[in-house]
Order: structure tokens, then sequence, then C-alpha cells
């Protein structure tokens, strides 16, 4: 039986805290209005007031990030990284893009690689990693297939499989993405390539990337004062699939896209989120993404801030990526997996104990 520690008792105590929070601020709400009826209503006007203003706030942010959307959508990035002056050394650099899979079938990930593929960036300078978890079951099978399929049509291409119950990790993207990042270090190792060199990207097995994705992403890692003290965040979009879902799925992902979006915008508050790119050399010095928190996407983020003690910062790509929107067979079971994808999302409050410890 695991002992409990001082450690454990305060990491669980920060867990707690802010939704202990919440729930005193909603029940003393009821509570005033029992007890202190005008000050009740004159917090809850105070309250509807300020949402007020914040909404203008964040429709303002909104459209501002749409006109970025747009000022760069129709820019040719890779041109953009030829015309850099030779002390960039742009064709001397390599992007690693790294798929985590777990169940996701043949026809997402057939659709993901072939965005990479037709991607309008140099193929010998991307290396595609997949790392398919190994307790499932087709695993090998749709690795096979997939090889076959795409195995020559970039710099370097490669399949591992993630263990089942590794010391000191969860079954989590996370630890799954550790695993193929470690596995895509050795093959550069192999290759000759300096971490230095390195873009990494961890995307989530359903991201398909626009073409101009991976250059806009190299002329912001050259041309960016602190290279490898950034990490890179498109704008995801929920496209693949829309039209397939419901109204309902529709409404809630492009909720989803309208947030990102806005946060883009509030670059103090910026942190990274699903699909994202960083330097891989920062990746290896702060020993990879977390193998046993759910929020593996914004966790690395205060692994890295941390590492480089507040020197970090997350830098907007205004272009997008598209993944896929979830939904089901009826409008009851969307609801539920729309519910369960937005926990999974807020789960995040786990950063509030990691960061606080560490401060």
């Amino acid at each position: 039986m695991k002992t409990i520690t001082k450690t454990d008792i305060i990491t669980r105590t920060l867990e707690i805290l802010p939704g202990a929070c919440s729930w005193l601020i909603l029940c003393a709400a009821v509570g005033l209005a029992f007890f202190q009826p005008i000050v009740c209503a004159v917090l809850i006007i105070t309250f509807d007031f300020y949402w007020i203003i914040r909404t203008a706030y964040l429709t303002i942010l909104l459209v501002l990030a749409r006109r970025e959307l747009l000022r760069h959508k129709d820019k040719n990035w890779l041109r953009a990284c030829e015309r850099l002056p030779a002390r960039y050394g742009w064709r001397n650099k390599y992007q690693v893009v790294l798929f985590p899979v777990y169940r996701e079938g043949l026809e997402i990930m057939r659709a993901s690689l072939a965005s990479i593929r037709d991607a309008q960036y140099p193929k010998d300078k991307i290396i595609v990693i997949l790392s398919f978890e190994e307790r499932y079951a087709p695993a090998k099978a749709h690795a096979m297939a997939l090889e076959e399929e795409f195995a020559q049509s970039f710099g370097g291409y490669r399949t591992t499989f993630h263990p089942v119950g590794l010391p000191g990790e969860s079954p989590t993207k996370g630890a799954n993405a550790t695993w193929g990042a470690r596995f895509a270090k050795e093959f550069l190792s192999e290759l000759g390539v300096r971490c230095d060199d390195v873009v990494i990207s961890c995307f989530d097995a359903d991201t398909c990337v626009e073409k101009q994705y991976l250059g806009c992403l190299m002329y912001h890692f050259l041309t960016a004062d602190k290279p490898h003290q950034t990490s890179y965040q498109p704008i995801p979009v929920y496209n693949n699939n829309i039209w397939h879902a419901p109204s309902f799925a529709r409404l809630v992902e492009i909720s989803s896209s309208f947030t990102q979006l806005m946060e883009s915008m509030r670059v103090e508050k910026f942190v990274t989120f699903s699909s994202h790119s960083m330097s891989f050399k920062t990746l290896v010095d702060i020993d990879y993404w977390p193998k046993n928190m759910v929020s593996d996407d914004s966790v690395i983020y205060w692994k890295a801030y941390l590492f480089y003690k507040g020197d970090y910062r997350v830098m907007p790509l205004y272009i997008t990526v598209s993944m896929d929107a979830a939904f089901s067979t009826s409008l009851w079971k969307t609801i539920v997996l729309q519910y369960k994808q937005k926990r999974r999302w807020a789960w995040g409050i786990e950063n509030f104990p990691y960061v606080v410890s560490r401060f």
C-alpha cells in the first residue's frame, strides 16, 4: 500500500482548491439570495455588466485574429524561407512530424500523412514518426499498410510501438508522444542530425495541415528572437468531417475554434493546445512530455516555462490545422462524446498544482 506523503497532500489540496472556490461562489450566491437579496442582486448585475464588457472585448479579439488569418492565408512561406539570408541556414534544418496513434483508423491516418506529403516543403527535410500503442491489436497491421504507402514520400519515415505498463507511466497521449520522440532522437543520431537543427511537431492522429504549414513554421522558427525558447501554435479547426456531423456538433466545434482564435491574440496568456510545434533541442532539455498527465499539450509549455525561468513564450501561427469533429450515431451519443472531449480539455486543472508547487 502506498504511503501518503506531505507532497501528496499538498498536491491533492491544490487540485481541489479551484473547484472548491467555484462551488463556494455558486453556493454563496444561492445563500445570499435568501439572506441578503439586495447584495445578491448587486453582485449579479455587476457580474452581468462584466460579461457584457468581456464579450465585446473577446469579439474584437476574434475579428483581429480573423484579419491575421486572412492576411497570412495566401502567403508563400517556402519562398519566404528561400529569401532569407544564407546565415539563417534553413536548408540545413529538419522537421520531425510525430503522430501518437491509438485507435485511429487507416483512413484517418492516410489523410493526415497525405497532407504532410502534399505540403509545399522539401520532402527530404521531413521526418515522419508514427508511434502506435502496442496494446491496440490492429496497430501492426495498420503500421505495415501505411509504411508501404508512405515510406518513400519523406526524407525519413519510421514506425514504433509504445509498450504497455512502463514504470512511471499512465495510458496517456503524453506517454506515447514521449516514447515516439525518444525514438526520433535515436533516428536523428543515426542520420547525424543535431537536435538544434530540428523542429518537432506533435500532431493528433487526425491532424491535416495546410500546404503552407511547414514553410510557415520553419520561417517563424528561423526569424524568432529566441527560437529554442518558443513554442509555435497553429489555429485548430474541426473541418475534416464537418458536413458529416450534426448541427449541434458543428456549433460546438466552431465555438472551440473561435476560442482558440481569441486566445491567439492574448499572447501573454497563450499556451500550447492540441497539435503544436517546438524546438527538438528544447524538448530534449526539458525531458519530453509528461508521461502520467492528461493535459500533456499544455503541461509541456509549463515545463519549458519553468526550465527557462519564465523566459519562454508561445508564438501564434495564423495558419490552420484541421481535425475531426467529434460526433456519434445519435444526437444523445454526440452530446455525451462532446462532453467527454471538453472534459478532457478541461483537465488542464492539473496544471495548477504542477505550476504552483514548482514556482
